[in-house]
């Protein structure tokens, strides 16, 4: 019965116009939000509980059940009666792609019609490297000459050097350079007056040879003389005594023949420097790179090696050395220290003190403190 009552009803509300339960379903739920019921809506529409509600036999109680809000779309909403557009959503549009460069002109040429230009080819620049600068000249090193004796046979051996034993080279300084030696002085009668003489006095006073005054200083100022007269030669060096008493001793056969230096040691020709005896001692080596390869009046070569025998009361200084060139005065042209101007004050050489083994050898090489035997 109630059956044949709800549909009479909808065919009343749809002759009238009205819209029936179905669409009035649907109206209503196109404008619940958020969980509303139907009838809070009836509550706050009266009109429309009215027409709800025009039926007695109408139960409204399947009405009441809660329904599921449906999303809220970006949609333009529906008017009453009207449903709701759907709007399609249309795909992404791609990226449009990026025009394409125009090409670059070339100076000095014509484009082909209907070729397109093709851009040149740019090579990045090459960077040159600036020219390298030339390398700066180095002094040469300086070659030092390998020194030699001269032995009997006329065979040479070499000798140590700064290169070989520079544990036994000390660098010391520049040379300040004189020359003496032991004059051949020939004295009589006719050389000087007699009022023009001296004596030569010995120890004890002992007179030992009148001789001219100017012999008489020259021995006193080379420290050694010998005294030719009547075609005999004697020989005198300085012994002691003081500056304005000097005393002289003969020298014999077995006496050194060029003279003797500090503590009687014998002078050693062309091996021989004196020094100052406040920086060098009787037997100290030193060696002059200068003198190596010299020749000797002798033709032997010299080997660099000088041995301090002696001293004087004008050689002062660590650098002033005397240099003792036998019976050779260092005015003849042949006297080799005299060609390399070692008479000259102003010459520098440099030189070495030479210790150790090398030095050992150096000294019993020349005999020291005697002199190397004759040939």
């Amino acid at each position: 019965m109630k059956i044949l009552v709800f549909s009479a009803v909808l065919a009343v509300l749809a002759a009238c116009g009205a819209p029936t339960g179905m669409q009035a379903f649907q109206v209503q739920a196109s404008e619940v939000h958020d969980g509303i019921f139907f009838e809070n809506r009836s509550k706050a529409d009266p009109a429309s509980s009215d027409a709800d509600n025009s039926d007695e036999g109408f139960s409204p109680s399947p009405w009441k059940k809660k329904k599921k809000p449906e999303k809220i779309s970006s949609a333009p909403e529906a008017h009453k009666g009207e449903v709701a557009p759907t709007t399609p959503v249309a795909p992404p549009a791609a990226p449009a792609p990026a025009p394409a460069p125009a090409p670059t002109p070339v100076p000095g040429r014509q484009p082909v019609v209907g070729t397109p230009v093709q851009p040149p080819v740019t090579q990045p620049p090459v960077q040159q490297e600036p020219p390298a600068e030339p390398p700066v000249a180095q002094p040469p090193a300086p070659v030092m000459p390998i020194p030699v004796e001269v032995r009997k046979d006329k065979t040479t051996v070499s000798l140590p050097t700064p290169q070989s034993e520079p544990k036994d080279f000390i660098f010391k300084g520049k040379v300040v350079p004189s020359i003496y030696y032991m004059p051949l002085l020939v004295d009589n009668e006719r050389t000087c007056n007699p009022n023009q003489t001296t004596v030569l006095r010995g120890a004890k006073s002992k007179d030992l040879m009148r001789i001219c005054r100017k012999n008489y200083n020259k021995c006193l100022l080379e420290g050694s003389c010998r005294i030719l007269r009547d075609h005999q030669e004697r020989s005198f060096n300085i012994a002691g005594g003081s500056p304005k008493s000097p005393l002289f001793k003969e020298l014999g056969d077995e006496d050194c023949f060029f003279g003797m230096g500090v503590r009687n040691i014998c002078l050693d020709p062309f091996y021989t420097v004196a020094a100052d005896m406040r920086y060098f001692r009787p037997g100290d080596v030193i060696y002059i790179p200068t003198l190596v390869g010299e020749v000797l009046p002798n033709n032997e070569k010299h080997n660099g090696f000088m041995i301090v025998r002696d001293t004087g009361g004008a050689i002062l200084g660590p650098n002033r050395f005397d240099f003792f060139s036998g019976s050779m005065t260092w005015q003849n042209p042949d006297n080799s220290f005299a060609q390399i101007k070692l008479n000259d004050k102003r010459t520098r050489y440099e030189y070495y003190l030479v210790r150790g083994e090398t030095a050992k050898k150096v000294l019993a090489k020349r005999n020291f403190p005697l002199i190397p035997p004759a040939n």
